[in-house]
């Protein structure tokens, strides 16, 4: 047999393991970012589903008004005129009308017990054990649907897929509701074949006209087949569509919700109230203002509000839903990580550095004082500017002075080139009268050999 705290746990479990691994792979700045999520997405009622149950309890009940207007009609001139001769009910008005009200029992129990025949309406539709509930189931399921797509909704932000988890329990859930539906509707037919059996011979015996009992009569009709269908359909979509939230983000672990309401004028007061509190699924007395006061365990009774005390969709027609809460389970979660990077050795615990100042609370500083500060702070910053502006500048004179030195060591080699050059001249002439002394001295020699 299937352990429902094991199932509850074993989801739990998944759920958290897949966030963690989700945000381990974060740096440690995006965890922080994103420890309270801001969750953007509302969850939707399921209005198309509560629509269609309407359509079928309309089409449903449309058998019996089908069945008693069109007698009724025809006979109820006659059946008060007889009242007026004879002051009592006659024996006529008792027999048809008996009749009718045997007709409305045995199409209620065509269509509500197992053994039954079934009834077919003027539309082609079927009605029997078997296709009501069948019918009730689909919508059922339906209605799961809807709210798993609402809640993948959730676990899609923060886990980035969505998470849909084994739910064997489910189908009891849905056995549960789908016969407890019938019963309703059966109860439903029921009190509508007692109003007929009050209302007509109620007016008859009393002398009312004939005008009188059929608006009675249509009334009646009216608020069964529509008014109260309606009722029955939102109440018990929205109570199933509350119970599977709730079944839900518990087994994920999920403690808190955010309560948020239709935002309409049909907004029940003590619903209004709630709208954006903060909930706990383990207790539905208690509220708080914010995520900060229900970790600080701020905790105050709804009943100071004149709030309603319940779940979302519990109340009679409500279409409230909820939004989750997944702050706690991250920040515990973030907190794991932590952990055990520090004990693998990638990050060092950090120490917090002990204060020699004094315990107690620190004067507060006037506009004046904190301006001065401002001023002070600007006016070092603004020194230490023009240092480093200074710096360049000096280098720049430097450079000027080291370039008049080399200008002036050319300009005094120059000089000396010119020097030089003078006398590679006066050199040169030297020379060329030396030559001229040799040249002269070898024509001499040459004349004494002749």
């Amino acid at each position: 047999m299937i352990n429902k705290q094991d199932i509850d746990t074993n989801t739990s479990t998944l759920f958290k393991e897949m966030l963690k691994m989700k945000r381990r792979e974060m740096t440690p700045g995006n965890r922080r970012r994103t420890q309270s999520p801001n969750i953007t997405q509302v969850r939707l009622y399921p209005m198309s589903q509560e629509r269609k149950y309407t359509r079928y309890l309309f089409d449903l009940m449309d058998v019996y008004s089908d069945i008693a207007t069109p007698i009724l009609r025809d006979n109820m001139n006659r059946w008060v005129d007889e009242q007026k001769i004879d002051n009592v009910r006659s024996d006529e008005f008792n027999d048809e009308f008996q009749l009718m009200t045997t007709e409305l029992k045995e199409v209620q129990k065509d269509m509500f017990e197992p053994g039954g025949d079934g009834v077919q309406d003027d539309k082609g539709n079927i009605y029997s054990f078997l296709t009501i509930t069948t019918a009730l189931a689909v919508l059922g399921i339906s209605v799961s649907k809807h709210n798993t797509k609402q809640g993948d909704k959730f676990t899609k932000q923060v886990l980035g897929v969505p998470f849909t988890p084994f739910e064997p329990w489910l189908e009891d859930v849905m056995d549960i509701w789908t016969l407890r539906n019938h019963d309703l509707i059966n109860s439903l037919t029921t009190e509508y074949i007692k109003k007929v059996n009050f209302i007509v011979p109620e007016g008859i015996v009393n002398g009312d006209t004939v005008q009188k009992i059929m608006s009675d009569f249509r009334k009646m009709d009216t608020n069964m087949t529509r008014s109260r269908a309606r009722l029955l359909a939102r109440d018990q979509v929205g109570k199933l569509n509350g119970r599977l939230t709730k079944r839900r983000n518990q087994e994920l672990g999920l403690d808190l919700y955010r309560w948020m309401t239709a935002q309409d004028e049909r907004v029940r007061s003590k619903h209004k109230v709630l709208h954006g509190k903060i909930m706990r699924w383990d207790d539905n007395s208690v509220y708080a203002d914010s995520i900060a006061d229900a970790r600080a365990g701020n905790w105050k009774s709804r009943s100071s509000i004149k709030g309603y005390i319940g779940i979302p969709g519990q109340d009679i027609q409500c279409r409230c839903t909820s939004q989750a809460v997944f702050d706690e389970i991250i920040e515990g979660i973030d907190n794991e990580i932590r952990k055990e990077k520090i004990e693998s050795g990638e990050i060092a615990p950090s120490v917090r550095k002990k204060s020699t100042k004094k315990k107690g609370k620190e004067p507060t500083k006037t506009k004046t004082e904190k301006l001065r500060e401002e001023l002070r702070i600007k006016k070092a910053q603004t020194i230490k500017a023009r240092e480093q502006l200074s710096k360049p500048q000096k280098s720049v004179k430097n450079t000027k002075v080291e370039l008049q030195k080399i200008r002036k060591e050319i300009q005094e080699n120059g000089a000396i080139a010119s020097q030089l050059e003078t006398r590679i001249g006066e050199v040169k002439q030297e020379l060329n009268s030396v030559n001229k002394e040799i040249a002269s001295l070898e024509r001499e020699l040459k004349r004494g050999e002749d």
